[in-house]
């Protein structure tokens, strides 16, 4: 089974939600503003906001003095970029799978970024 450190625990337990990982996509080349995730996503924008919240809680998206998001470091597109490969290979349900192990051990180590 694959060793995840914990900063990648953080972007999978992350990419685990919908909302999140769409965010997370949209911003994998682009940095933009709340207006244009909410106008590209087509996602409430309390949602989204929520979500952003969470995410630059957890050190993968920032925002820049322009007010505009991107993420926080190349390492998190690698990792957006296995997801989207293993669940194209594999599917959600098997990924998920694979990373249930890992991920009891993020719950309990990252709840206190919520």
């Amino acid at each position: 089974m694959p060793e995840f450190n914990e900063s990648q625990c953080r972007i999978i337990t992350m990419l685990r939600g919908k909302n999140t990982r769409k965010i997370m996509i949209a911003l994998e080349n682009d940095m933009l503003t709340f207006s244009l995730l909410v106008e590209q996503l087509k996602i409430n924008p309390s949602t989204i906001s929520i979500n952003l919240k969470k995410l630059i809680s957890f050190r993968i998206v920032e925002k820049n003095k322009k007010n505009k998001f991107t993420l926080k470091t190349k390492d998190i597109t690698k990792m957006i970029n296995k997801y989207k490969s293993m669940t194209a290979i594999f599917g959600t349900v098997l990924f998920y799978n694979i990373l249930q192990n890992q991920n009891n051990f993020m719950l309990i180590n990252l709840s206190g970024f919520v």
